[in-house]
């Protein structure tokens, strides 16, 4: 069975497996966090509510305090008797308030003046009608038995409008606050009572499904709402206790030990959450100005979204173990498909073939092993080149050697044969020196071949790398001269002095300069830049030698350094094979750098000191 049926099958079997487990467990957790969402959306829905009826409460002692500081307090410190047009304002303001306040039943305001005169303000709504009056004509009001009054939670007499501790009447909030004068001592009082079914219908308007209610200490309602949706849970008894058997959790919501509850009923399908709310008023530990705010909704709808969930959690997953299985076979596939390639590619490098081309561009082990092959590939034929490189050396070697024998002998039969024709003073002298230009051209060919093939050690020294360079060029002056060529020098006034080979650095730079003198037509330039630099975190030189000349086309640009490759009709192709090997043998380096059309840049960077010798010389220092 093959590598890929294997995963295939025990993809299957683990798939399948991983299938039946997932829709085990997700079969009984859909509907517990369905649940659980559920909760909390309904705890988070009674504590909103919770929220605002308290900002409903803060609202009002913040109406109470905005009056007392800047009307009533103001008038009487500012006047010794309140004047008719300070009443006149504190009524105006009082009467604003009213206006905007709906669920403001009765204002009441008793101030003390400086000479113990009582001012009274009163504003009442009747009808939705608001009246304000101005020491109104009342019986034994003072502000002691008014701030005396118990607050929170009060039945209100509307007939009256009197507080009264009778189960009658409208259940209304009652806050009072005291008037201080700059002393801070007590000089009048505010009161105001507040329909509390005005303030509970702002509750419950989201249309959330929730059915809201609020409920006294005793857990009488005194606030229901209903919901939009449908099929929720409505209140049929008049205590909340008696209608969610809270007996035994009411007091510790009451108290603050456990403020806020989550409760199911399953055998009705409903869910509640309770919240506790401070009125805050009065002494503010009083149990019977604690409310508690419920939320009421039906699981009817949840249990029907949590089956329609539990059945789409089991076609996901059955449809993500197929998704697997399909991209496990496609996967498979495309895995060893690369596999299949490399194994190709290695049969063909052992049969023989080291051309071949394998493609590296995946960043996975399948590209690193690609990568590896190559590697390989690219190894064994830099070995057979250099073998072959090695083969035709020893071969050139032998040959340059017999002929340059021959030629010693032929060069000097010419030689006796110039000087007997210029002592003769005939017509042959000019046939000697061309058949002699010959012999010199020969001998430089066969000295390239000598010195690629029997290349030698470098012999280490200090060495003056602007006096070589200039040494260079004045070895290859007859050339500059017969093309009328500008050599120009530019970068460092003073180089540094290198550790080198000076005959070997004269060769590098003769072969190079001689290479750009070839390629610079008539009247042509050539510049040579050098710099200093760290190159590979060590001190370097750079020389570059740049030229107007042709260039070289991209195609033909890799193989320059090539032994034997050459583009012109003379030469033998072992001029910069063997600028190469010297940058190689001083631990340097060489590139090179050109466009056609453009000219060509030969770029040079040697290490000014080599691995090994003694202390550097003070010479050696860059400048």
């Amino acid at each position: 069975m093959s590598i890929a049926k294997k995963l295939l099958l025990i993809t299957l079997l683990v798939t399948g497996l991983s299938v039946v487990i997932t829709i085990a467990l997700t079969w009984s957790a859909a509907t517990d966090a369905l649940h659980g969402l559920e909760g909390k959306r309904v705890i988070d829905s009674v504590e909103r509510e919770a929220r605002i009826l308290q900002s409903t409460i803060d609202m009002v002692k913040s109406d109470l305090s905005m009056l007392a500081d800047g009307g009533a307090r103001y008038m009487i410190e500012e006047n010794t008797e309140p004047s008719v047009d300070g009443l006149q304002k504190v009524a105006d303001q009082l009467d604003i308030m009213m206006r905007e306040r709906h669920a403001y039943r009765q204002v009441k305001m008793l101030l003390d003046s400086a000479t113990g005169t009582h001012r009274v303000l009163v504003s009442l709504r009747n009808d939705n009608v608001v009246h304000t009056m101005v020491d109104p004509p009342v019986a034994n009001w003072n502000f002691e038995s008014l701030l005396a009054e118990k607050q929170g939670l009060r039945n209100f007499n509307e007939q009256t409008r009197n507080l009264t501790d009778e189960t009658s009447g409208e259940k209304v909030l009652f806050v009072s606050i005291p008037v201080r004068g700059k002393d801070r001592n007590v000089i009048g009082a505010i009161a105001v009572v507040v329909a509390i079914d005005q303030v509970f219908r702002t509750l419950g308007k989201t249309h959330d499904g929730i059915a809201y209610w609020i409920a006294d200490s005793a857990g009488q309602y005194l606030y229901q709402s209903r919901p939009e949706a449908s099929g929720s849970y409505t209140q049929k008894a008049a205590n909340a206790i008696r209608d969610f058997k809270l007996s035994h959790s009411w007091d510790q919501v009451l108290s603050g030990a456990q403020p806020q509850l989550i409760m199911e009923f399953p055998a009705i399908a409903t869910m509640l959450g309770i919240r506790r709310a401070t009125l805050n008023v009065g002494e503010g530990n009083e149990i019977e100005n604690v409310l508690v705010v419920g939320g009421v909704i039906s699981l009817v709808e949840l249990e029907i979204k949590a089956a329609a969930l539990q059945r789409q959690l089991a076609i996901a997953v059955a449809s993500i173990g197929l998704l697997m299985v399909l991209t496990l076979f496609v996967s498979t596939g495309r895995l060893l498909r690369p596999i299949d390639v490399l194994t190709k590619a290695a049969n063909r490098i052992a049969s023989g073939d080291q051309n071949i081309v394998i493609p590296t561009n995946n960043n996975d082990e399948i590209g690193t092993l690609s990568r590896a092959m190559m590697r390989m590939a690219e190894q064994l034929r830099l070995a057979g080149k250099h073998s072959e490189q090695s083969a035709m050396g020893q071969m050139a070697s032998m040959i340059a050697h017999d002929l340059r024998n021959a030629l010693s002998s032929v060069k000097m039969n010419l030689q006796i044969l110039d000087e007997h024709h210029r002592k003769e003073g005939d017509m042959q002298i000019e046939n000697c020196e061309i058949a002699l230009g010959q012999v010199r051209y020969m001998e430089t060919i066969l000295n390239d071949m000598l010195t690629y093939a029997r290349p030698g050690t470098a012999e280490f020294d200090w060495v003056d790398l602007g006096d070589t360079l200039r040494a260079a060029s004045v070895s290859l002056l007859p050339e500059i001269t017969r093309k009328s060529v500008e050599v120009r020098m530019e970068g460092e006034e003073k180089l540094p002095t290198i550790m080198a080979d000076r005959n070997k650095l004269l060769q590098l730079f003769q072969n190079v300069l001689g290479n750009a003198i070839y390629a610079v037509p008539e009247w042509g330039l050539i510049t040579i830049r050098t710099r200093c630099l760290l190159h590979e975190s060590q001190p370097s030189v750079e020389i570059r030698f740049e030229d107007d000349g042709p260039g070289i086309s991209p195609q033909i640009a890799d193989k320059v350094f090539d032994p034997f490759f050459t583009t012109s009709a003379r030469g033998t192709g072992l001029g910069l094979a063997i600028v190469q090997r010297i940058v190689a043998q001083h631990g340097g380096q060489v590139y090179l750098d050109s466009e056609r059309d453009h000219g060509t840049t030969v770029v040079v960077v040697l290490p000014l000191t080599q691995e090994g010798p003694d202390d550097s010389p003070e010479s050696a220092e860059l400048s």
